[in-house]
């Protein structure tokens, strides 16, 4: 930050990339980028930040998800689409949220088709996904909306519990009855 206020902007960068360690750290430098108008070397510390550690996951200001967010919306409206759609990837693989998934979505833009099943991949492979189903029913992919619900009993009040039920009558109609 110090070298930025100092107009050191090349040192910066180049103590940033060889130096940083978490994507937390990434972020705050390039805000600071960000704010002194450097717009290149903000996405370039950005995008570094993207590879770093992923320490702490408890803390989620220590994630990548913070970072990502801010990349992809700046790299976005700097007319930046490939960084930007890499840095919506990085996030919603990290966070696995029906937010960033859109995100995804709209960054990929025309690439879509490309991208959706990466991401859909990433979503069943891992064991725990606090918006899978909220995902599946948003891609209207209701097999897999009734699967990721399966039998847990910590579903049973759920809003979403409902919202499948009420998607899945028609198709999957003894699993309502049974669930609902």
């Amino acid at each position: 930050t110090m070298l930025v206020k100092l107009g050191r902007i090349k040192e910066a960068v180049t103590f940033g990339v060889k130096e940083f360690e978490l994507a937390g750290d990434a972020l705050d430098l390039a805000k600071v980028l960000q704010e002194y108008e450097h717009h290149d070397q903000a996405l370039i510390i950005g995008e570094a930040g993207l590879q770093f550690r992923r320490e702490n996951r408890e803390d989620y200001h220590r994630t990548v998800v913070p970072l990502g967010r801010w990349l992809r919306d700046y790299a976005g409206g700097l007319g930046k689409g490939d960084l930007a759609l890499k840095a919506a990837k990085v996030t919603f693989m990290e966070s696995l949220t029906l937010e960033d998934y859109k995100s995804a979505r709209n960054s990929a833009g025309d690439d879509w088709d490309q991208v959706r099943p990466e991401l859909l991949d990433k979503l069943a492979a891992v064991e725990h996904a606090v918006d899978r189903t909220e995902i599946y029913l948003f891609e209207n992919m209701v097999d897999k909306a009734v699967q990721s619900i399966g039998d847990k009993d910590y579903y049973s009040r759920d809003h979403t519990l409902l919202k499948v039920a009420q998607v899945a009558v028609a198709s999957h109609p003894d699993w309502v009855i049974g669930n609902v």
